[in-house]
């Protein structure tokens, strides 16, 4: 964990803490809290940043776009996210095959759904974002005002 210390007239607080871990389901996961008081126990804003497994097969494009040839055939398959239940899902939100679109489930075996567990006692958690690291989809989640420890 590594912390950037600030002081105000209300005594020390952190201005950004970051941590790298890994969540229950062993992605890779990088936090990144801004504006941490440890007296009053908040963060004013937290990012989860969880690294997924990689995409194979495809090549990985600009965006959340990966293509590339199969079976003779030019694929485009662009990712999207979202919330279910207390999962982050990232999976194809569109696609084309030959410069036509097709039904998400044709592709869905080149590009198979990947899930990741949403910080666990942190409500009000959003989807942030979306891209891609290399062949790794990276989701950011966030939630604002987070509480850091008990008091």
């Amino acid at each position: 964990m590594e912390g950037v210390p600030g002081v105000d007239s209300a005594g020390s607080w952190f201005e950004v803490v970051e941590a790298d871990g890994t969540d229950s389901a062993g992605n890779p996961v990088r936090v990144v809290a801004r504006q941490v008081d440890p007296g009053r126990h908040r963060a004013e804003s937290v990012s989860w940043f969880v690294s997924l497994p990689a995409v194979t097969g495809l090549r990985a494009g600009a965006g959340n776009r990966f293509d590339g040839v199969v079976d003779g055939r030019r694929v485009e398959v662009v990712l999207g996210v979202r919330i279910e239940g207390d999962q982050v899902v990232v999976g194809p939100a569109n696609a084309s095959v030959d410069g036509d679109p097709v039904v998400l489930d044709q592709v869905r075996e080149l590009v198979p759904v990947r899930r990741a567990p949403l910080p666990g006692g942190v409500s009000g958690v959003a989807v942030r974002g979306l891209e891609l690291d290399g062949d790794r989809p990276r989701v950011e989640l966030g939630a604002d005002g987070v509480v850091t420890g008990g008091r």
